[in-house]
């Protein structure tokens, strides 16, 4: 069954966190921020609960967070530049024209 003590508990315990999602739906939707201003509340809002709230977060923890983030966006940002410098490279060969040429050669309707 459900042990409503615990779950009222666990509510208490995660009220802040909670809220992460409402904050940053809220000003979305109320208009107080963009989308993309609000990645950076969320930045802000989770750090600030993970510190000062629920005080698991440590330097340690933030700075092991960063360097894990600028991996990846490393890794998201040269497939980027790749994709990029292929696609600049199909178009100014005409490659895209070229292939809707030839399909459309093959039928007449």
């Amino acid at each position: 069954g459900w042990d409503f003590e615990q779950i009222g508990q666990a509510f208490k315990h995660g009220f802040w966190s909670i809220l992460a999602p409402l904050v940053i739906l809220g000003g979305i939707y109320s208009g107080f921020f963009t989308p993309t201003e609000s990645a950076i509340v969320a930045i802000f809002y989770t750090l600030f609960v993970g510190v000062f709230i629920h005080k698991e977060l440590s330097w340690d923890d933030i700075f092991r967070s960063l360097e894990t983030t600028t991996w990846l966006s490393g890794r998201v940002l040269l497939i980027l530049y790749t994709a990029t410098v292929f696609g600049r490279l199909l178009v100014e060969n005409q490659i895209p024209a070229i292939v809707a040429e030839s399909m459309l050669s093959l039928t007449d309707n």
